[in-house]
């Protein structure tokens, strides 16, 4: 096992993971496994996801639903909502949480 810090550009964003790869898994099947470094993340309090950053662009309620993110905007976290917003209706807890913070004037 070995990995390797990378930078990629998402528009315009860039996005620093780290890469871990493994020789064989426990399965026996050769995988590479894509890790976010979590803790720079954290600790940039200046850090946007790349469905956040629409917030400052065309699409103003555009946010994601993960704990990090909502936090950040003062929400609870969903966990799991698809199926509520599923039941209200809507295609995605993204499309939910656009309509309650619409609502909510935020």
């Amino acid at each position: 096992m070995y990995g390797k810090k990378i930078k990629l550009l998402f528009n315009n964003l860039e996005i620093l993971i780290y890469v871990v790869l493994f020789d064989q898994s426990p399965s026996g099947i050769d995988s590479c496994n894509f890790l976010p470094e979590m803790e720079e993340v954290k600790s940039n309090e200046q850090w946007m996801c790349p469905h956040c950053i629409e917030d400052k662009g065309i699409k103003p309620y555009w946010i994601c639903n993960s704990s990090l993110c909502l936090k950040k905007r003062k929400m609870v976290p969903t966990g799991i909502a698809i199926f509520r917003a599923r039941e209200m209706g809507y295609k995605s807890v993204a499309q939910l949480l656009m309509d309650e913070l619409q609502r909510a004037g935020r």
